[in-house]
């Protein structure tokens, strides 16, 4: 027996989809996608943090940390305001903005796990190169490569700004909520 509800807060499926399932199904599916999401979520901050320790070594203080890694910072500076800004320029809502990287950067954690998992389940590495970071000679590669990877995620989920979606004054330059009442009182 089918019932045919209507949920708008699943993302991940169409609603005739969901009309098609029992009541328990649309549940069950509701209750998996907001776990696995959960969880992707807090892989991501775990990489964030991963990034910021990996940076400063254990150590707060700028003494230690390179020139690459300040290349890295301005980059970081620079490629978050730009999503920010395109974000308040495409109108996300606040936990939108917060949670689409999160997700995003939840997969890269996820995928070293699973592949440590594979390494050990085939017998190439053993229990005790994954306890104690066998991986210690490559450490500086992938601390090159996780900063590359996060300015690329936050660059391919910085949304695309179309000439339709922003309100423009005379200039060509974006309104913003401040512009829109003062350019309708001077006409």
């Amino acid at each position: 027996m089918s019932y045919s509800v209507e949920i708008n807060f699943i993302k991940g499926a169409k609603v005739e989809q969901l009309k098609d399932l029992p009541s328990w199904g649309v549940l069950a599916k509701t209750v998996a996608l907001f776990i696995g999401r959960t969880i992707l979520v807090l892989l991501g901050v775990t990489f964030i943090t991963e990034i910021i320790y990996g940076l400063f070594e254990g150590d707060l203080s700028l003494a230690e940390l390179s020139l690459l890694e300040f290349a890295f910072i301005a980059a970081c500076f620079y490629r978050v305001r730009r999503y920010l800004h395109h974000s308040n320029l495409t109108k996300k809502g606040f936990f939108i903005m917060i949670f689409l990287p999160l997700k995003h950067f939840g997969w890269y954690p996820l995928i070293i796990i699973a592949a440590s998992l594979i390494l050990y389940l085939t017998g190439t590495v053993s229990e005790h190169d994954l306890m104690f970071n066998s991986l210690s000679p490559y450490e500086h590669r992938i601390q090159l490569f996780e900063m590359g990877l996060f300015l690329i995620i936050i660059h391919l989920v910085t949304p695309k700004i179309l000439s339709e979606e922003v309100d423009m004054d005379s200039n060509n330059q974006p309104l913003t909520s401040n512009d829109t009442n003062t350019d309708e009182a001077a006409l």
